[in-house]
């Protein structure tokens, strides 16, 4: 899912090609299924949903691939129902974390890795700027150590024209980082908080990148997390209500046990309830 302006453009998992991506408004209980692209290649691609500022009912669907042998960028628009071919020379040379993805005024942003060489990873966030319908680099994330590679940040909008990124290190402290305005000439990181999470006694260990977080206030986050006990094998889905570095409120929102079919699912995402109709 990606949300934007109270739309979630969804991407099903389904046999039926035909009904696996729509625009959903859940608040008017409305859903529009959009006509795949000749060209989808199912797991691979990776969806932007944004609009151009010059005309803000212009919703605008980005579809790309960059596998080697499908390389290749598609935008569908809403006002022709058609999708068509963008310029993608820019983007062969990386790797977009499909779930690491934020929609914020009318643009999309990814968390992106790429290749230096054998012993060097290159993180960035990779900008599709659906106004004038390219591929641009926003900024870089040099605090990311390659030892530490997987323990991806979890990107969110911050104040409708900034980011922020929340990143876990291996000893369980939480740091929560913003950039200026997004589009500032040179776009940078500082430091907001950090924050050590007081675990229930009941868990000695934790799920690392299940984490969906959004700053509610000027100095407060409410962070939804899995957690797990590793003696009972149960997980534990959690919200964190953090102020000013230090945690507030504690609620346990979920229970499993592992591989259960019924579980729940390990990413969240924060919706904004809206009157925005699903475009026609």
């Amino acid at each position: 899912m990606i949300h934007c302006d109270g739309l979630l453009l969804c991407k099903f998992k389904s046999d039926n090609i035909d009904r696996n991506l729509a625009v959903w408004n859940p608040f008017l209980s409305l859903v529009k299924w959009i006509e795949l692209s000749i060209s989808y290649t199912g797991h691979w691609d990776i969806y932007g949903f944004g609009y151009d500022n010059l005309s803000r009912e212009n919703y605008k669907i980005l579809r790309f691939c960059n596998k080697l042998g499908h390389e290749e960028a598609e935008i569908y628009e809403f006002k022709t129902k058609l999708w068509r071919s963008v310029d993608y020379s820019c983007a062969y040379s990386w790797y977009a974390w499909y779930d690491e993805a934020v929609s914020m005024d009318g643009n999309m942003y990814w968390f992106v890795k790429r290749d230096i060489d054998n012993s060097q990873n290159e993180n960035f966030i990779l900008c599709f700027d659906f106004s004038r319908e390219i591929f641009k680099e926003t900024c870089c994330l040099p605090f990311i150590n390659r030892d530490d590679v997987w323990l991806l940040p979890r990107l969110s909008g911050f104040r409708g024209d900034r980011l922020s990124k929340l990143s876990k290190d291996k000893y369980g402290n939480i740091q929560v980082w913003i950039t200026n305005k997004v589009t500032d000439e040179v776009v940078s990181w500082s430091k907001y908080f950090n924050v050590t999470l007081q675990y229930p006694s009941r868990l000695s260990r934790e799920y690392i990148n299940n984490m969906t977080f959004f700053i509610h206030k000027t100095n407060r986050i409410m962070l939804w997390r899995k957690e797990e006990d590793v003696k009972n094998k149960d997980i534990y889905v959690n919200v964190y209500e953090i102020c000013e570095g230090v945690v507030e409120k504690l609620v346990e929102t979920g229970r499993h046990r592992r591989g259960d079919k019924g579980c729940i699912t390990k990413i969240g995402y924060v919706f904004v309830p809206s009157l925005v109709p699903v475009p026609e």
